[in-house]
């Protein structure tokens, strides 16, 4: 049913990309499905007027089936969410991660200069370093998405006011202003740091 509905998908959407990967072949010499990425092509032709930043995350699918999906979104010059690419995996691993960001590189843009931002995923700090992905310094900026830590410093201090301090301080577009919150969380901490059990 996947395969007939991303044919579907490329015979209604012209110039869309699909690409499948396959595991070994089970005792029946039956081919298993494995991976499989899509990009729509207006999402594609879309990115050249988006800003230069993509972030990716994954998720759970629910209900019968309990692979992964991988996202790829922008944000456009309206600052709205765009989609642009997606593969379902078996699991997030530094494999899946790498080979969706090949896939990424390779069906959706060369651009370079192009700010990556993701969560600590191991998977996806180890696919962004690989660079057979094409996503290594030279060619790419990785950064942490803001939200996730706020949440891990959140868990480690258990203080919502820091964690506010924290996003205000990363959310900063003046190095005198970000220095100046910096400069305030860190005279807040020792408070903190006294007050977590040892």
């Amino acid at each position: 049913m996947l395969l007939r509905w991303m044919t579907a998908l490329q015979e209604s959407n012209p110039g869309t990309r699909v690409e499948w990967r396959h595991g070994e072949p089970n005792a029946n010499n039956e081919v298993v499905f494995k991976w499989v990425f899509w990009a729509f092509a207006p999402s594609i032709a879309g990115f050249r007027h988006c800003r230069p930043m993509i972030q990716i995350d994954g998720t759970f699918l629910y209900g019968k089936y309990k692979q992964k999906l991988l996202i790829a979104t922008v944000v456009d010059n309206n600052s709205h969410v765009f989609p642009l690419a997606f593969a379902i995996v078996d699991e997030e691993s530094r494999d899946s991660w790498g080979w969706f960001m090949a896939c990424l590189r390779h069906h959706v843009t060369d651009r370079d200069g192009v700010c990556v931002v993701s969560d600590r995923h191991p998977g996806i700090l180890l696919a962004m370093n690989d660079p057979r992905n094409g996503w290594t310094n030279e060619r790419a900026q990785h950064r942490f998405c803001l939200r996730h830590i706020c949440s891990n410093f959140n868990m480690r201090f258990g203080s919502k006011e820091l964690k506010d301090m924290v996003y205000i301080a990363g959310a900063q577009h003046q190095p005198r202003k970000f220095k100046a919150s910096m400069k305030e969380l860190h005279h807040r901490i020792p408070n903190v740091l006294r007050g977590l059990p040892t």
